[in-house]
C-alpha cells in the first residue's frame, strides 16, 4: 500500500488509454515518486475514443504535469499536440505528453526504454554495432529509430510481411545514414546476416503467453554464442528462445526492463529527475 500524501501542491500525472484496468504504470510511478520523496501522484485515466480530444484539453485545464498514452491512442493523439520530439516524429507515435506551461509536447520513450535497458543489462555500446531486428510493427519501429539514433552501423529488419518490412526500411533510410536492409523471415539472406550480428532483438509476440512453446526462427542455433539476445516479451519471463539461448551461454534479457526503462524516461520527462531502470523493475516486480 502506497502512503502518498495528496495536498494542494501535489503535481498530477497519469495514463490515458482504453481499457487500462490491467496497467502496472500507476504502481511503478507512484513507488518511484515515494522513493525519491516527490510530491507527485500518477492516476489511471480511462478515456473512450470519442472523448480523447476533451481529455487532452483537460491536461491543460486541470494542470497535469504530463501523461502517458497507451493503446489505442499512440498515433491518434498526435493532431491534438502542439509539438513532437524528434524521436516521436520519426516513429510516428507518442506515449508520453509533457505539459510545459500549457504547451503539450509529445515524446516516445518506448525505444529509449529499450536502449537504456540494453545498455544497463549488457553494458552494451550501440555505436558501430550490427543488429538483427525481428518484427516490423510499432514496437520494432520505436526500437529501430532509437538504435539508429544511438549510432548502430548496420540493421536488418526481418518480418513475415514483405510490404511492412520494406516500408519501414524506406522510411528509416530517409533519415539515417546507417546500412539498413530487410528480409523475409527464414530466407538465406537472413541467415547469412545472422552470422555477423552483435545483438538479436525479437520484437514480435512469438513466444508470448499462452503460446510459449514456439521460437521465432527455425534455426536459432545459427546465432553466435557471443550475440546478446533481447526478447521484448516478459510473459513468460523466459520465452523458449531465451531458455535455449541461455543454455548455449548467450547473455539474454526479457522485455520487463524495456517497460521499466520507458517508464524511467517518462518519469524524467515529467519530473526532471532520473531514476535507474533497475529500480523501476524492482517496483514492477513487487506489485
Amino acid at each position: 500500500m502506497l502512503l502518498l500524501s495528496i495536498n494542494g501542491k501535489t503535481k498530477l500525472t497519469g495514463l490515458i488509454g482504453y481499457p487500462i484496468e490491467h496497467t502496472k504504470s500507476p504502481h511503478m510511478h507512484n513507488k518511484a515518486y515515494e522513493f525519491l520523496g516527490l510530491n507527485y501522484s500518477y492516476v489511471p485515466l480511462g478515456v473512450t475514443s470519442e472523448n480523447l480530444r476533451s481529455a487532452i484539453d483537460g491536461i491543460k485545464a486541470l494542470g497535469f504535469s504530463g501523461v502517458n498514452v497507451t493503446i489505442p491512442y499512440k498515433e491518434t493523439v498526435i493532431p491534438f499536440l502542439d509539438e513532437l520530439s524528434k524521436e516521436a516524429s520519426l516513429i510516428g507515435a507518442v506515449n508520453t505528453i509533457k505539459n510545459e506551461n500549457g504547451k503539450l509536447i509529445g515524446y516516445n520513450t518506448d525505444g529509449q526504454g529499450f536502449v537504456s535497458d540494453v545498455e544497463e543489462h549488457f553494458s552494451f555500446d550501440f555505436k558501430g554495432k550490427v543488429v538483427f531486428l525481428l518484427g516490423a510493427g510499432g514496437a520494432a519501429r520505436s526500437i529501430a529509430v532509437s538504435m539508429l539514433m544511438k549510432g548502430i552501423q548496420s540493421l536488418m529488419i526481418v518480418d513475415a510481411e514483405d510490404a511492412k518490412a520494406s516500408a519501414l526500411v524506406r522510411h528509416l533510410k530517409k533519415h539515417f545514414m546507417a546500412k539498413i536492409s530487410y528480409s523475409l523471415v527464414e530466407s538465406k539472406e537472413m541467415y547469412n546476416f545472422l552470422k555477423t550480428i552483435d545483438l538479436f532483438v525479437n520484437a514480435t509476440p512469438i513466444g508470448m503467453h499462452p503460446h510459449t512453446d514456439v521460437v521465432p526462427l527455425k534455426k536459432v542455433e545459427d546465432i553466435g554464442k557471443n550475440v546478446k539476445i533481447y526478447d521484448i516479451i516478459y510473459n513468460p519471463a523466459k520465452t523458449k528462445l531465451v531458455e535455449i539461448m541461455e543454455k548455449r551461454g548467450n547473455q539474454c534479457a526479457n522485455g520487463l526492463g524495456m517497460l521499466a526503462g520507458q517508464g524511467a524516461v517518462a518519469f524524467k520527462v515529467f519530473t526532471g529527475k532520473s531514476i535507474q531502470t533497475g529500480k523501476m523493475i524492482e517496483f514492477l516486480s513487487n506489485e
